[in-house]
C-alpha cells in the first residue's frame, strides 16, 4: 500500500533542502514546495499527503495564510510549523488553524523524525476510532437483525403445518426467506467474532496456511507457490481466528484472478525485526483500483455481484488487532494484490523449532 505522503513548505532552500534529506532516508515519500503558492497547488493536486510541514515566514503566502487555506481540507491531514524561536502563534489562532505540533529553528534531526512520527500515529489512531465506531454500529445492527429474523425459521415452520400442502411457487418463496435468515445469522456470526475476547496461544503459521489451503477449493488453473521461512515460526494469536483471516483473503484471490491469464497465489512467511512475523499472500489477479484503496477494509464495502455482504476483509482488520496485529496491502493492475500480515512473535523458544 502506497505510504503516505509529507508536503515540506519553506522558501529557504538549505532549509527545506536538509528536511527533505532527512525524511526521505527514513523512507518518506516527500513533496518539497519552494513558496506557499506551490504548497496550494501540491495540496490540491495530492489527496494523499498526510502531513503537512511548513515556515511560519515566508514571503509571497505566509504560513498563517496557507494554514487559513487549508483548515477545512476534507482529507486528514496533520500541520506542523515551523516558527523562529519568538515566532510562535497565539494558542487561539493554533487551534483554529488546526496546528498539530511546533519545530522550532534550528531543527534538530530527533525533534523532526519524533513530531513527524507523532503525526503519523495521531493519524492512525483518529482512523481505528473511526472504523471501531462505524464497526461497532454495524454488529449492533446485525445483533438486532439477528434477533429479529431468528423467529422467522418458525413461523414459517407453523404456517406450513397449519396449511398442509403448500403450492410450489409458495413454497419457493419461503426457502428464499430461509436462505436469506441463514446469511443474515451467518454474517451476525462473522462481525461478532471479530469484536468477541478470544484466548491467545502460540499459532504456528505454516500450519494454520496450509489448512486454509486445504479448505477451501482452489480451482486446478491456479498455481499454489509456497515460500516458508526455513524454521518454525509461532506467533501469539488464536488458530482458529487467524484461519478465517487467510481464508477471507485466499477467497479475494480467488475472485481476483478468474479473469487472469496468469494464475498464481503465493504464500510467503519471514520474520520481521526481532519480534515481527509477517504472512504474506499475493495474487496475480486484476489489481485494486486506486479509487478503491481507501474502502477495501470498510463493512459492507464489496464490488462482487451475487451473495456478498462484504465483510470478510473488515472482520479479518479487527480480528488482527486485537492480537497486537495489522494487515496492509500492496496491489497494482500489472502485478496483482499483497496482502500483508505482521503479528507479534512469541517470545518462548524464539519463534524457532
Amino acid at each position: 500500500m502506497k505510504r503516505e505522503t509529507i508536503l515540506v513548505v519553506d522558501d529557504n532552500d538549505d532549509h527545506r533542502n536538509a528536511i527533505q534529506y532527512l525524511l526521505k532516508k527514513q523512507g518518506y515519500p516527500v513533496i518539497p514546495a519552494s513558496d506557499g503558492t506551490i504548497g496550494l497547488k501540491e495540496l490540491e493536486e495530492h489527496d494523499d499527503i498526510r502531513v503537512l510541514i511548513v515556515d511560519l515566514a515566508m514571503l509571497d503566502i505566509s504560513g498563517v495564510d496557507l494554514l487559513e487555506r487549508v483548515k477545512n481540507r476534507r482529507h486528514p491531514l496533520r500541520r506542523i510549523v515551523l516558527t523562529a524561536y519568538d515566532d510562535e502563534l497565539p494558542f487561539e489562532k493554533a487551534e483554529e488553524l488546526k496546528v498539530f505540533s511546533y519545530l522550532t529553528k534550528p531543527i534538530s534531526k530527533h525533534s523532526l523524525l519524533f513530531t513527524v512520527k507523532a503525526a503519523f500515529n495521531d493519524l492512525y489512531l483518529e482512523e481505528v476510532k473511526k472504523w471501531e465506531e462505524l464497526g461497532q454500529t454495524a454488529v449492533d445492527f446485525v445483533k438486532l437483525l439477528g434477533e429479529k429474523v431468528g423467529i422467522i425459521p418458525g413461523s414459517i415452520r407453523s404456517l406450513t403445518e397449519e396449511l398442509g400442502v403448500i403450492p410450489d411457487n409458495i413454497q419457493s418463496k419461503f426457502q428464499q426467506i430461509d436462505d436469506i435468515v441463514e446469511r443474515i445469522i451467518k454474517l451476525k456470526g462473522a462481525l461478532l467474532g471479530s469484536f468477541e475476547k478470544t484466548e491467545l496461544e502460540k499459532v504456528n503459521v505454516t500450519e494454520i496456511i496450509d489448512l486454509s489451503i486445504d479448505l477451501i477449493p482452489i480451482p486446478d488453473d491456479i498455481i499454489v507457490i509456497k515460500k516458508y521461512f526455513p524454521g518454525e515460526l509461532l506467533v501469539e494469536s488464536n488458530s482458529i481466528d487467524l484461519q478465517k483471516v487467510i481464508e477471507a483473503i485466499i477467497l479475494n484471490a480467488l475472485d481476483a484472478m478468474q479473469e487472469s491469464e496468469k494464475k498464481e497465489l503465493t504464500f510467503s512467511t519471514s520474520k520481521k525485526d526481532n519480534d515481527t512475523v509477517q504472512i504474506a499472500i499475493k495474487d496475480t489477479g486484476c489489481g485494486i483500483p486506486e479509487e478503491n484503496k481507501d474502502k477495501i477494509f470498510r463493512p459492507f464495502y464489496t464490488t462482487k455481484n451475487g451473495d456478498y455482504f462484504g465483510v470478510g476483509l473488515f472482520c479479518a482488520k479487527n480480528s488482527l488487532a486485537k492480537f497486537g496485529g495489522a494487515i496492509m496491502f500492496q496491489s497494482s493492475k500489472e502485478e496483482g494484490t499483497s496482502f500483508l500480515i505482521h503479528l507479534p512473535l512469541s517470545q518462548s523458544r524464539g519463534g524457532w523449532s
